[in-house]
């Protein structure tokens, strides 16, 4: 399985390196922007997506994002790719997401709203998550004219 690890630029690295630990743990090949040129393919590669925005981001069920996250959730979302947010040692699957403040790119571009429980057993969530098929999605994208 492959997931994308979307990132705020104010991340908590303590966050991050337990996101990435998990993944490892479960033998899940995790890609994520480094810098330099932006490509959405390894997005569109993954078949899971896990979200980490900057401490403290949690308000009841939402969690607010800047820009480049959210952007990165509505790629997620329009290629099927699974979407989960991490907070606080704990994953949420997504119920719905907005634009909150278009003036705000760092914190709160968008609004998250989330299901209320966590991921109970995040081990078996990431085994049932399914391998995407690409070459199907790319059959779907191939219109007869």
């Amino acid at each position: 399985m492959k997931a994308y690890i979307s990132k705020s630029n104010l991340v908590d690295y303590d966050s991050l390196i337990a996101v990435r630990s998990i993944l490892d743990i479960y033998g899940v090949e995790a890609k994520e922007y480094t810098g330099g040129r932006y490509s959405s393919q390894p997005i569109e590669d993954a078949d899971l997506m896990i979200c980490i925005s900057y401490p403290s981001s949690k308000d009841r069920n939402y969690i607010y994002v800047g820009k480049g996250i959210y952007i990165e959730i509505i790629t997620a979302l329009h290629e099927k790719v699974i979407v989960l947010m991490y907070e606080a040692g704990n994953f949420y699957k997504i119920k719905e997401t907005k634009v909150f403040d278009i003036g705000d790119y760092r914190k709160k571009f968008g609004r998250i709203e989330i299901f209320p429980e966590s991921v109970k057993d995040i081990g078996k969530f990431l085994k049932a998550v399914p391998i995407r098929d690409k070459e199907k999605k790319e059959e779907k994208d191939i219109k007869i004219i």
